[in-house]
């Protein structure tokens, strides 16, 4: 019921292994599970080739060669088989805890859902990793790993039919993730937040593919971003999300998570965030 899709960097040192491991990963998830890599980078046709995914060389791009989040959006909608999408940037690993949260939201119409990621150091191959393994990777997260903020969100899964009218963001840059959020509760769409039910792993690497150093917080395209995302006002992280999803149930956002849902419907809250983001960068 799930088709994946991607943009990969290119498949070169420790992010090629990186990204291999990470496709690997989603490839166990179902054999059933539609896999879709965009972008015409070295290594991206072999990837596909060797994990059974289809390939779409051709992405669009910015004015500095930057692919767009966006245009992917839009080509996935298009092209996928599948009910739910899920964009997941190429370096997360999942395991069968995804399919079952995803049982859980398949019927309820609209939403959007996501997670906060652990962070961990992966230096080894996991291709071929046995089932134990795998197992024990995501069995020690907790002890070897490091649980992101509320802004880490690096899976997105969502009906395809759902269309979020995304301007022309650029992949890898901020901005984006957090508009989405902004977009689905401006729409009344429910955010669902899955850390708890979602064991998301991200692994630790370094920025050096970026041709222009680590141009993702600082620059013209985290500005371009920022500019199509409508200012900082527009950006909301997994605090403001609408719902959670704990034990397999979708429920409204408890506590203090209920407080900051609601505010984020509020233009006044919206511009002291901007206001607390524009001191922070």
């Amino acid at each position: 019921m799930l088709t994946i899709f991607t943009i990969p960097k290119l498949f070169a040192d420790d992010i090629g292994l990186i990204q291999r491991n990470a496709i690997a990963s989603w490839r166990r998830l179902a054999p059933r599970i539609e896999l879709i890599l965009f972008g015409a980078d070295a290594g991206v046709a072999e990837a596909a080739n060797e994990f059974g995914a289809r390939h779409e060389p051709v992405v669009a791009t910015n004015a500095y060669g930057t692919p767009l989040i966006s245009d992917a959006f839009a080509k996935a909608r298009r092209i996928a088989t599948q009910p739910l999408l899920m964009y997941s940037n190429a370096d997360m690993l999942y395991n069968e805890s995804l399919p079952r949260a995803l049982k859980a939201v398949v019927d309820r119409g609209s939403f959007l859902l996501s997670g906060q990621r652990w962070d961990l150091d992966i230096e080894h191959d996991l291709v071929t990793a046995s089932d134990e393994h795998w197992c024990a990777l995501f069995d020690q997260r907790s002890i070897r790993g490091r649980l992101h903020g509320f802004a880490a969100m690096d899976y997105f899964v969502f009906p395809r039919m759902l269309d979020f009218g995304m301007p022309g963001f650029a992949v890898g840059r901020i901005g984006w993730d957090s508009w989405l959020v902004w977009r689905c509760r401006q729409l009344g769409i429910p955010v669902i937040d899955a850390t708890a039910d979602v064991a998301a792993l991200h692994q630790n690497h370094s920025y050096s593919s970026l041709a222009r150093g680590c141009q993702i917080w600082h620059g013209p395209e985290r500005d371009l971003n920022i500019r199509q995302a409508g200012g900082l006002r527009h950006l909301l992280t997994l605090r403001e999300a609408s719902h959670q999803l704990v034990a397999g149930r979708v429920r409204t956002a408890a506590g203090w998570r209920r407080c900051t849902a609601w505010l984020a419907t509020r233009s006044a809250y919206l511009r002291l965030l901007a206001f607390k983001r524009w001191l922070q960068h």
